[in-house]
């Protein structure tokens, strides 16, 4: 699977991981590392506009 920006449509795109001791686990939200975007953990908190919310991502300190 390839995620793609939806602010900026980079694909240069990345997440935390590590090794729980079975296998790997997503410790912290994706994010576009050209745009800075990120991905929303908790999408209904305040300080999101209507279109953060409805696509799940905030926008980044950079615009395209």
């Amino acid at each position: 699977m390839s995620l793609k920006c939806p602010f900026c449509g980079s694909t240069n795109i990345e997440a935390p991981f590590v090794d729980n001791g079975v296998g790997m686990e997503q410790v912290g939200p994706y994010g576009c590392d050209d745009c800075h975007a990120v991905q929303l953990e908790y999408p209904d908190v305040d300080g999101q506009n209507e279109e953060e919310r409805s696509i799940g991502w905030r926008r980044g300190d950079t615009f395209p």
